[in-house]
């Protein structure tokens, strides 16, 4: 289906930094996740930002609304790949 991509592991890498920015744990996180409605996981998140996990547009629109950032933060650098 989806393969581990370069593209995954870019936007994986700049949610991670995004929530490392906020000084969130993956466990903060994924509380908000939950109160909007994603019902994600630790380890789900893990290979999210890991780019193992093709990441789903209406997950991307949650994972936007919770970091509070926008689309073109979450897809730095997948322009050049």
């Amino acid at each position: 289906m989806f393969g581990y991509n370069k593209i995954d592991k870019i936007v994986g890498w700049n949610i991670r930094n995004l929530r490392k920015q906020k000084k969130w744990t993956q466990n903060d996180m994924i509380t908000k996740l939950q109160l909007e409605g994603f019902d994600c996981s630790r380890e789900n998140l893990a290979k999210i930002e890991t780019g193992i996990r093709y990441v789903y547009p209406a997950e991307l629109v949650i994972i936007k609304k919770v970091l509070n950032c926008t689309f073109e933060d979450i897809f730095e650098g997948t322009e050049k790949n």
